[in-house]
């Protein structure tokens, strides 16, 4: 005869309603944490994790992903603003010297 051990590891969960200490296959428990769902406990009480680990991540993602948006549109903005000082401050550099040629110290009038 043939014999086969099976080990699993059991974690324990105390019920919200009642109290009760139950066991649940680690397993199990993980899943129930990242992709949500409901368990009961051994009384019958429904349970569930709040949050899933995985819609917390997906929350996590879209905001960072919402802070790179804004800030490249920043960016995008920033530069557009430098481009246009620089235009500036050339035509500004080249009516100066429309009235001051090189080598003179006196304006043209």
């Amino acid at each position: 005869m043939t014999e086969t051990h099976v080990f699993e590891t059991i974690v324990s969960e105390k019920c919200c309603n009642c109290g009760v200490l139950f066991g649940m296959e680690k397993e199990y428990r993980q899943r129930k944490i990242d992709e949500g769902g409901t368990f009961y406990c051994p009384n019958g009480h429904k349970q569930w994790y709040t949050e899933s680990t995985i819609n917390k991540l997906k929350k996590q993602i879209e905001s960072k992903q919402k802070q790179i948006d804004y800030c490249r549109n920043n960016l995008r903005f920033e530069k557009r603003s430098h481009s246009a000082t620089k235009g500036q401050l050339t035509r500004k550099k080249n009516k100066i010297a429309e009235l001051v040629p090189a080598g003179d110290s006196e304006p043209k009038k």
